[in-house]
Parts: structure tokens; C-alpha cells; sequence
């Protein structure tokens, strides 16, 4: 079977969730990323009415579920602090 984009045996639903998460691991790849990505998450509507402790759990729990990764990138809000603030310190 091909689809619109021709590749066989590949369902676009199916496709289309591949690229989903392809792109979500390239947002999340590095520690700068993934902090841009949990600062693009704060403004997002539909985590208005959430702490950044909560959106940050979540972003962490979807690096999870992408990357297979126990815990998460960080271990906990305080330790993605930390890391975030040694990179603000460092000269570019």
C-alpha cells in the first residue's frame, strides 16, 4: 500500500505520529532546547491556568516517553534550575 506522501506500508495517521515525535526529540535533543521548548509550554493556552513546576513535570515526562529515558532529562525542577543557570553563566 502507498500513500499520498508514497511511501509503502506506512498509514499517514501513522506517519504523521512518527513525525509528531520526531520533531518533539529534536525540541527537546539538548538543554537549551528543551528549556525553550518548557518556556514556549508556559505561554501555551492550555497550560495557562498551571504552575512552571507543573508545566516543567510535564515537559520532562514527555522527554520520557520520547527518548525511553527513566525520570526524564532532569531529575527534578530544581536540577533543570541549576543546569539552566550554569548555562546562562557561561560566556558565549
Amino acid at each position: 500500500m502507498k500513500t499520498k506522501n508514497n511511501t509503502p506500508g506506512t498509514s499517514t495517521p501513522e506517519l504523521i505520529v512518527a513525525i509528531d515525535r520526531l520533531e518533539l526529540a529534536q525540541q527537546l535533543n539538548s538543554p537549551q532546547s528543551f528549556y525553550r521548548y518548557w518556556f514556549e509550554q508556559l505561554t501555551a493556552p492550555e497550560n495557562r491556568d498551571i504552575t512552571s513546576i507543573e508545566v516543567f513535570n510535564k515537559v520532562n515526562n514527555l522527554y520520557q516517553d520520547i527518548f525511553k529515558v527513566d525520570g526524564g532529562r532532569f531529575k527534578s525542577y530544581k536540577d533543570f534550575q541549576n543546569t539552566m543557570a550554569q548555562f546562562r553563566k557561561e560566556p558565549v
